[in-house]
């Protein structure tokens, strides 16, 4: 329960409420001391602290037991801390907690200076500034964001991440554009793990629009 309650003060950016929350919560086993590392974690990256958020990271990728999303997110936020400078931590981290308390447009802003700039780790940025803005119901706002992935890293590892969640967001009101993404995604990235998902919706997509 402290651990949820946590979560949700972090989502809404009250930092310190989830912190001093986290701070008072003894983990009982690998398993909440995991997620308590990822909210650690995640806490310390939206206060711009770059070290101490990779040994909380660090702990919630690698203990045992530890819920599987769990772990693929601390991996990926590390992957990100891996590639930018603590500057940016601090950017990325303002942006996000903009967004948690409604306004998206100081991270939407950074967003278009890592477009423009193409720093290292740039589409780890963009693709988790996308997930910021789609979860907190930026829709239009988390598109864009992808869009600009997409164009501007076409290779990257996040690209088919970023095709495949616009082609469902356009799957009822623009099948054709959602079409056209999926099989972008099978055509430029074979060999990814999503390549296979895009090709089975693909499918179901063009069964469900007369004249594919």
């Amino acid at each position: 329960m402290a651990l949820r309650t946590a979560a949700a003060w972090i989502g809404e950016g009250e930092l310190t409420r989830g912190r001093l929350l986290l701070e008072s919560e003894a983990p009982v086993d690998a398993a909440h001391a995991a997620r308590r590392a990822a909210l650690l974690g995640r806490l310390e990256v939206l206060e711009g602290h770059a070290t101490a958020a990779r040994n909380h990271l660090e702990l919630a990728a690698t203990v045992p037991g530890a819920d599987p999303s769990g772990r693929v997110a601390a991996i990926r936020w590390l992957a990100m801390l891996d590639s930018i400078d603590s500057t940016t931590v601090a950017r990325f981290g303002r942006g996000v907690v903009s967004v948690a308390k409604g306004e998206p447009v100081v991270l939407v802003a950074a967003v278009g200076a890592w477009v423009l700039g193409r720093p290292d780790g740039g589409d780890v940025l963009l693709a988790l500034s996308a997930e910021e803005l789609e979860a907190a119901g930026f829709h239009d706002q988390a598109s864009a964001v992808r869009s600009e992935l997409v164009r501007r890293w076409p290779v990257s590892a996040e690209t088919p991440g970023a095709l495949l969640a616009m082609a469902r967001d356009a799957a009822r009101t623009d099948p054709h554009q959602a079409a056209s993404w999926l099989a972008q995604l099978i055509v430029d990235h074979p060999d990814s793990a999503l390549a296979p998902v895009a090709r089975r919706e693909l499918l179901t997509l063009q069964g469900s629009v007369p004249g594919s």
